[in-house]
């Protein structure tokens, strides 16, 4: 049984767009790039073309060389990839890889082929996260197939489980020494009952969700939370996603990167209680979607920069990558790295309203989260 957990709110931040610096960026030790992405969401042209094509990475390719960059690279995954599924719920014959508008579908009630977790894994995406607005899509019997489908591609996931699973909410990725825990949750699912309890809810299962967080302290160098959270489609936080961010770094997450907005918010530097200092990106932004708006077209990938040493593993530093999202009068649909070009001028500027211009990087530029810093560092 779920109990609602009332959250504290803190006053509204107005947040200014400055350079995010940690206090132990210039350690030295073995230094990792984490990678992480927004929504994936696939409405129906974007579902057209990759069944046309046979690749949903004909979404994202120009995209691929950063995130094949990275030790490991995360995304949102916001909607079901369910066999045979209907909207209700109900099991129903496969059409296959095709967008048939009843079991495959975009907007309102979202679902993909499940081959779509196949071309994530093989994009180099690491993790992603389930736990999100559209995870209850196709009800329960769609988590079910979801949760397969991922798992099928052997590409680790956290947020949602099956029915009757009684597996851990968070999943650790180790790379080359490296171990992050990952564990997401949604604020809502739409209104569509969880009967299940399928999808960790970070509110009224908060106490749930920081038991598990102190599981994959214990376990994990690192922690990153995924929150699926705030007001769709503004440029700021609100009073509740600032409480709740502070309170994930407190209770032990290295860092916070939210999605749900469909636009970017500000990304700020926040000291724990206990001196650690945590990364929270408040929204990414739309990794891939074919909402046309110019704010909902841009987007970013954040380079999270890492240091392992003697004491543990912690941030050094953090770089942002502008995307743009070409849906409308092109014949492609794909998400393009942007650079300081004037016909990327009004994407760049929603981007450049959030975050500083010294945290940006372009296409062609090194990706070095600690560059202030001196030179004798390496990844892997």
């Amino acid at each position: 049984m779920k109990i609602l957990t009332m959250l504290a709110l803190v006053p509204f931040f107005s947040f200014a767009a400055s350079e995010v610096r940690f206090n132990r960026a210039c350690e030295p030790g073995q230094v990792y790039l984490v990678g992480a992405v927004g929504d994936v969401l696939l409405h129906g042209p974007l579902q057209r073309q990759a069944a046309a094509q046979r690749s949903f990475q004909s979404l994202w390719t120009e995209v691929l060389p950063y995130i094949h960059g990275v030790n490991i690279a995360y995304a949102n995954l916001e909607g079901p990839a369910a066999r045979g599924v209907l909207s209700n719920g109900r099991e129903t014959s496969d059409p296959g890889w095709v967008f048939d508008g009843n079991v495959y579908s975009g907007y309102p009630m979202f679902n993909y082929p499940a081959e779509v977790a196949q071309d994530l894994k093989d994009s180099g995406f690491d993790v992603v996260s389930t736990a999100n607005n559209h995870s209850l899509d196709r009800r329960a019997l769609g988590i079910d197939r979801t949760n397969e489908a991922l798992a099928e591609a052997v590409l680790p996931f956290t947020g949602t489980r099956a029915r009757g699973a009684t597996h851990n909410w968070g999943t650790v990725i180790v790379q080359n020494g490296l171990r992050v825990g990952w564990l997401a949750c949604t604020f809502l699912t739409n209104g569509i009952p969880d009967p299940a309890n399928q999808v960790l809810e970070c509110l009224t299962e908060k106490p749930a969700l920081l038991q598990e967080l102190r599981r994959l302290r214990g376990v994990s160098d690192f922690v990153v939370v995924t929150p699926h959270w705030g007001d769709e489609y503004q440029p700021r936080p609100n009073a509740a996603q600032t409480a709740f961010g502070r309170e994930l770094i407190n209770a032990g997450a290295g860092a916070v990167i939210g999605t749900h907005p469909h636009v970017v918010q500000p990304m700020e530097k926040f000291t724990a209680t206990d001196g650690r200092e945590g990364l929270i990106v408040y929204s990414t932004g739309n990794f891939v979607s074919n909402q046309g708006e110019v704010e909902k077209q841009a987007a970013v990938m954040v380079f999270l920069g890492l240091t392992k040493t003697g004491r543990g593993v912690h941030a050094n530093g953090v770089k942002l990558l502008p995307l743009r999202m070409h849906n409308r009068g092109v014949d492609t649909l794909e998400v393009k790295p942007i650079g300081p070009e004037r016909k990327n001028a009004a994407h760049l500027n929603v981007i450049r309203a959030a975050f500083a211009e010294s945290d940006l990087v372009y296409p062609g530029q090194e990706i070095d989260t600690n560059a202030h810093c001196p030179p004798a560092r390496r990844r892997p």
